[in-house]
């Protein structure tokens, strides 16, 4: 048996794939722990490395430093499922968020043959291509995992009889300060402000769009669903009042919410993979245009309306969305980004983490930015602020929930979160 610790980021996005990997390392025999990566309850690790770390991203030696090394000690396996892993027209051969440095050393899962030849090309000697195991929950072991509509809809009283579109929102930047835009400007390709810029400009028109929609139609409803870094707006909470046909949702993955809906409206999000794959009518909102610089190559001859009427056009006849894929196959550019097979990625991760177990082969030997006095340090670190935390959290939290946000609790997943997963994931024939 070894121990084994999953750290995830973003629960929406990430939670399936780690839940469905915790639950088969540990019906495999391994004792593992889940963690977002910001979690304060970690301290058993003072004493304790794990045997092996799955991590979320592994950037270079600040990630391999703050996230690994400095809470778990000296960690020689270290799994990287690499969530960021399509990148815009000018990031497409050396981007920054390629592994550098020790980071480089780990294993790292590619989704498709672009991202798995750019690390091999950049000295990621341990990349390994598997394909995207999040594109696993829509393949047929996974049929009965998705709720009905009826089901998922009933939860928050939506009209499953009324034509749905599921808008995948990108307009993450939009609650980003100019300090934050110019931590990103170091693992970016693009000017981060020009794209705040591009951000606001887009969201107010399809906003426009939404409200003139859903003012003229009642047969019609508009699911918002946030990114993860996204929070609602004073201007988005205004439009949701006035119609109560507009719902913001961030619960569930955005694959249930794919499932369940007609349409899906994107405007720079890559869950139109997802869309895809699902067999969904996918068509982008672009009332300004996107520089072919900052444009995902995969995305090149998307489906996409400029102006309200276009807008209006394709939602009255959805079928105008298939025939133009007909013509412009987005699989062209999805191809090269996502391996497109019948076999399972999770089961080749799988597969991977017990050659990692079982062998040297992928260790990080000699880690040169690894310390002891970091390790001890960061543990008296935690210490503090997970006693400081609880102490808010019974006190002052009660009162003011929405201080939950200082100490990403709405990210962690709880125990009957986890124990739900578990009975799920127990009813599957996997």
């Amino acid at each position: 048996m070894s121990n084994i610790v999953i750290l995830y980021e973003h629960k929406v996005r990430e939670m399936d794939t780690a839940m469905l990997l915790w639950h088969e390392l540990s019906r495999r025999g391994h004792k593992v722990d889940l963690f977002q990566v910001r979690q304060l309850d970690r301290g058993k690790y003072f004493f304790n490395t794990p045997d092996l770390v799955i991590t979320p991203f592994l950037y270079g030696n600040l990630e391999l430093k703050k996230y690994i090394y400095k809470t778990f000690g000296n960690v020689k396996k270290i799994c990287n499922l690499q969530w960021e892993q399509v990148y815009n027209g000018s990031s497409k051969n050396e981007s920054k968020r390629t592994p550098k440095q020790e980071a480089a050393k780990a294993v790292h899962i590619c989704w498709g043959q672009q991202s798995y030849e750019r690390l091999k090309r950049n000295g990621c000697n341990n990349a390994v291509l598997t394909g995207a195991p999040q594109l696993d929950f829509l393949k047929s072991k996974f049929a009965a995992w998705h709720k009905s509509r009826k089901e998922l809809f009933g939860y928050y009283n939506i009209d499953p009889s009324k034509k749905t579109l599921l808008f995948i929102s990108s307009f993450s930047y939009l609650n980003c300060d100019d300090k934050s835009l110019e931590e990103h400007r170091s693992l970016l390709d693009l000017d981060p402000f020009y794209f705040k810029e591009l951000t606001i400009a887009s969201r107010n028109i399809i906003l426009e769009w939404f409200d003139k929609l859903l003012t003229e139609a009642e047969d019609v409803t508009v699911i918002y669903r946030p990114h993860p870094g996204e929070l609602i707006d004073n201007k988005l909470s205004n439009l949701c009042e006035k119609h109560k046909n507009l719902y913001f949702i961030s619960d569930y993955s955005v694959q249930q919410w794919i499932t369940a809906s007609d349409i899906i409206l994107n405007w720079y999000s890559t869950s139109a993979v997802d869309a895809y794959f699902a067999n969904k009518s996918n068509l982008f909102l672009r009332p300004v245009d996107i520089p072919e610089n900052i444009e995902y190559e995969m995305f090149r001859n998307i489906c996409k309306c400029k102006s309200y009427e276009d807008f209006l056009r394709f939602i009255d006849r959805p079928q105008l969305i298939d025939e133009y894929y007909k013509k412009f196959p987005i699989e062209n550019g999805i191809n090269s980004y996502y391996l497109v097979e019948n076999s399972y990625s999770y089961l080749k991760i799988l597969d991977l983490i017990d050659r990692m177990l079982t062998t040297q082969d992928f260790d990080i030997r000699d880690a040169k930015v690894y310390s002891g006095y970091s390790h001890f340090t960061t543990h008296l670190d935690y210490a503090f602020k997970y006693l400081t935390y609880i102490a808010v959290k019974n006190t002052v939290l009660k009162k003011f929930k929405d201080c939950r946000n200082m100490f990403a609790e709405n990210e962690e997943i709880s125990a009957r979160e986890q124990a739900e997963y578990v009975n799920r994931l127990k009813k599957l024939s996997l």
